[in-house]
């Protein structure tokens, strides 16, 4: 898994970050992605950045499964 993208957001609300899961075969990985500070809310977006579903976030942290060879963004705020 790699963190490949981490960028404003176009609209300035929050930071956009894109996870890249560079194994493939068969199951999802379960990425568990920690920032520089708490993230609060994070958001499953497209590549235009359009909201898709909420991801739930604990401890400051946001865990999201992303599929083999998969590409996932999201919008996460502090």
């Amino acid at each position: 898994m790699q963190l490949a993208v981490a960028k404003k957001a176009e609209d300035g609300q929050g930071l956009i970050v894109r996870l890249v899961e560079t194994k493939s075969g068969k199951g999802k990985t379960q990425a568990e992605v920690e920032l520089f500070q708490p993230i609060t809310k994070a958001v499953k977006t497209n590549l235009l950045e359009e909201h898709e579903a909420d991801v739930s976030t604990q401890n400051g942290k946001m865990s999201v499964p992303v599929d083999p060879s998969g590409i996932e963004t999201f919008r996460v705020v502090f």
